[in-house]
Formats: C-alpha cells, sequence, structure tokens
C-alpha cells in the first residue's frame, strides 16, 4: 500500500559512494540489484530527519522547551519559539532587535557545531542560496556564529504550508492550479540555475505555498541544504562527485548513479512535482527505498491520464512529462526554463457550446445544408400541392 507524504518516509541520502561502473550512462541489467548495491556501500550513520522543518515551517509547533527560546542570538534576533526542527537544528521564529521586524532562524544542533564539517555545511546553504535572486526563493538576511559557538542564519519568515501538505490534503489539483504552480517552481529554480546552484532535493517538502497580492498558492523554494555550485572547487570535499545526494522518490537516474551535477536533475524532480500535483501522489512509489531507485532507472512514467481519472486533462501532457522524467538526460528539457515553456503551452480546450435549439420563426436554410433527397422531396411536395390546386380549378370550370 502506498503512503501519503506525510506517512511516507522520506528517505533523503546523504554521503553514500555509487557502486563502481565502468559507464555512468550504460543500461544497467538489474536496476533493483544495482539499488541494492548503492544501499549496501553508504555508510552507517544516523538518519537525519529534513521533513520537520519543512512541513511546519512557518507555522506553530509544540516542541519540547529548549534553552534559546527567549533569548537574544547574537545580539540582535530574540527568539520567540520554535517553527520547526530536524536533525540539523531548530528553526524559531525571531523578532530583530531594534527594527521588531518578524523573521526565522535557523539553529544548528548543538551536537553538530563541534563538527566542522557540519558547520561547514551549515554555513555553506545559507550564502549559496543567498546568492540567488529571485520572489519564489527564500530569503537569506544574514548568518554567522556567536562567541558561544552556536551556529546560525536568518531567512525571511514564511507563513503558510508546504506542497507536500497540500496535496495529502487536497488530492489531485486541476490544471490551471498545478500550472500556475509549477511554473513558479521552473521560475526558482532557473535562477538558482543562473547563479550555478543545483539545488538536488527539490520536492514537495521543499516548495512552500504563502499569500502574497491576494495569490494563496504563491511558491517559495527553500532548504539548499545539499546545494552544489556547479564548477565549484569543494576542498573539504562536502559534495565531492561520487556521492549520492537527494529523496529517492525524486531522484534522477543519474543522480542515483553518482554522475556529476548537472541543473537537468531539479529538472527531473520538478518533473516528478508535476506529476504529483496532478496525480496526488509521485510516479515511482513504494515504501521500500530500493524498489523506489530500481523503479527510476528502469521503468516507464505511469500514464497520467488515467491515474487522473476523468479529471480535465490537456492534450500533450503525456509527452510534456515523458520528457522531463527521460532516464538519459540529453533527452530530458535542457532548461528549466525549456520546460516552462512546454507547459505554459499547454491548454485545456474550451468546450463545445451547446447544441442550439431550433428558433420559433422558420429560418430559409441554405440548400448546401439539408440533404438533396430532402431538397427533392420538398419541391415534389409543392409541384403536387400545385397540380392538385389546377386540376380542382378544372373541375369546377367544367361544371
Amino acid at each position: 500500500m502506498s503512503r501519503s507524504p506525510h506517512e511516507r518516509a522520506e528517505h533523503t541520502v546523504i554521503g553514500m559512494p555509487p557502486a563502481p561502473h565502468a559507464d555512468a550512462r550504460a543500461p544497467i541489467d538489474d536496476p533493483l540489484e544495482h539499488a541494492e548495491t548503492v544501499i549496501a556501500r553508504a555508510p552507517a550513520r544516523p538518519e537525519i530527519n529534513r521533513e520537520g522543518f519543512s512541513s511546519r515551517f512557518g507555522e506553530g509547533f509544540d516542541a519540547a522547551p529548549d534553552g534559546l527560546t527567549g533569548m537574544t542570538l547574537a545580539g540582535r534576533y530574540r527568539l520567540v519559539r520554535v517553527l520547526g526542527e530536524g536533525g540539523m537544528g531548530r528553526i524559531y521564529e525571531a523578532l530583530e532587535v531594534g527594527t521588531q521586524a518578524r523573521l526565522a532562524v535557523k539553529v544548528l544542533a548543538d551536537e553538530l557545531c563541534g563538527d566542522p564539517r557540519q558547520v561547514q555545511r551549515f554555513i555553506r546553504e545559507a550564502k549559496t542560496a543567498s546568492r540567488i535572486e529571485s520572489d519564489h526563493v527564500v530569503a537569506i538576511s544574514d548568518s554567522g556564529v556567536t562567541p558561544t559557538g552556536a551556529v546560525y542564519f536568518a531567512m525571511e519568515l514564511l507563513e503558510g504550508e508546504d506542497l507536500a501538505t497540500t496535496i495529502h490534503r487536497d488530492g489531485p489539483m486541476p490544471w490551471s492550479r498545478v500550472r500556475h504552480i509549477m511554473l513558479q517552481l521552473c521560475a526558482a529554480l532557473g535562477s538558482a540555475h543562473a547563479c550555478q546552484v543545483v539545488h538536488r532535493d527539490i520536492k514537495p517538502h521543499n516548495c512552500f505555498r504563502i499569500t502574497r497580492r491576494g495569490d494563496t498558492d504563491f511558491v517559495k523554494v527553500f532548504d539548499f541544504g545539499i546545494a552544489k555550485l556547479l564548477g565549484e572547487h569543494d576542498g573539504s570535499q562536502l559534495t565531492r562527485t561520487g556521492q549520492i545526494f537527494g529523496t529517492p522518490e525524486y531522484m534522477s537516474p543519474e543522480q542515483i548513479r553518482g554522475e556529476p551535477v548537472d541543473p537537468r536533475m531539479d529538472v527531473y524532480a520538478a518533473g516528478v512535482i508535476l506529476f504529483e500535483l496532478l496525480c496526488a501522489r509521485p510516479p515511482f512509489e513504494s515504501d521500500d527505498p530500493l524498489t523506489v531507485i530500481s523503479r527510476h532507472l528502469a521503468e516507464p512514467v505511469p500514464d497520467v491520464v488515467r491515474l487522473r481519472r476523468g479529471l480535465a486533462t490537456p492534450p500533450g501532457l503525456g509527452e510534456v512529462i515523458s520528457r522531463a522524467l527521460a532516464k538519459d538526460l540529453a533527452s530530458r528539457y535542457p532548461s528549466a526554463e525549456a520546460f516552462a515553456q512546454a507547459i505554459a503551452a499547454l491548454v485545456i480546450p474550451e468546450p463545445r457550446g451547446k447544441t442550439q435549439l431550433a428558433p420559433a420563426i422558420p429560418v430559409v436554410a441554405p440548400v448546401g445544408a439539408i440533404g438533396t433527397r430532402t431538397v427533392v422531396l420538398a419541391v415534389s411536395v409543392v409541384a403536387l400541392a400545385i397540380m392538385l390546386v389546377i386540376a380542382a380549378s378544372w373541375a369546377v370550370v367544367g361544371h
């Protein structure tokens, strides 16, 4: 039985070396065996739950009391309440001292502050996201380390819910809404890619819905914790080539194989989200992450029209999804912008007008509008009537 986004474990894989292979793009004889090899080679480490931050970001959260709430961080941010937590730490609602502006502050967990690699990764997330200028990417305003060793970054406060919550509640969405959400997601990815940033973990939990300028489906992308800068020399090897990063339900085949980072990985993940918005489930799902990986590698994309069960679907949608989810990187949309253009071009035809009732006053129809036999019959009836009138006249005269 498939699970809802909240019931399904979000298997975020970090630091997993891929199985060796002679040709990264060569066909895989047994995808499941390949997936098992990939997982088996992963170093043992505690599971990191990334869902906590995204599913409750900007909402009230009933968390256990901690030592930071009510304190002022770095002499600048008074922490009001916990908004969410995960394996990396907690997110707080905060007030900026002086301006009293409301914002969110993410603080690295105490037990991770002594690990230089985790501290670098945390600060790197803030710096990477801050490079991107887009209304559809969460804005990072500050980051740093306090004299006491607390590591943090400040960002805009988002009030709403993530797409995973929306999909779970609303189910398959009408095309007009799907189109609106997807065009915003593609805009966010396009801006990130223009800054040489590949997100690598695009999924509904990392796409947030807020209300802005009357739009209740305004989308913000966040959580750049495993994002990668293209062409970046990472001396610390925090995200070195040959490691697998991402969430299996949204990972492209080349991402699973640990190939070099490419923006089209994000296009694939966006294609999965498009499918999920339409069908309220990802194209490849299972309780077993190995099976999910295997399906991404080998199985065709399910028929979205059949899964929508009669809901209106624009012509050509299946082809657009299939290209976004192409197994071969070269067959996929070359950019988020190209994917957006394909989505924007999909329109559900207007329903044909209802058949009009015949007018009360007879209208002479052109001969081409009625059958030849009907025309001949009408002429015959008229001729017969004329003949009867003439015959009657002769009878009267003869009498």
